[in-house]
């Protein structure tokens, strides 16, 4: 019989878990106006997202963040950050790929 650690286990549905947290919300907002790219970067063990954008309105992002609210219902004990990254508030020209951390994996191009 193979003998697991209990952190081996922790760490498995953890994975398991942003794993299903992911594909909820790439389902929920995948196909929103203007997503573009879907980053990903754990923070003190909660799952930080980041979503870049093409420019949109106000009224775009709050429709991306309501799709967002959906996984709550969809995953249990849901627990995660997402960040819209606008390009709209970087009239300095930006890259909004400079917003995201250095840590955070692509998780998801969007065709457009």
């Amino acid at each position: 019989m193979i003998q697991r650690r209990r952190s081996d286990i922790i760490a498995t549905r953890q994975l398991a878990a942003v794993d299903e947290l992911t594909n909820s919300l790439i389902r929920n907002i995948g196909d929103q106006p203007g997503a573009l790219e879907l980053w990903m970067a754990p923070r003190s063990g909660v799952p930080w997202f980041w979503l870049i954008v093409a420019p949109i309105d106000d009224d775009a992002e709050r429709s991306i963040y309501r799709q967002s609210a959906v996984v709550y219902d969809e995953v249990d004990d849901a627990l995660f950050n997402l960040h819209i990254v606008n390009p709209r508030f970087y009239v300095d020209g930006t890259d909004p790929r400079q917003i995201v951390p250095g840590d955070a994996r692509l998780i998801v191009a969007f065709s457009s």
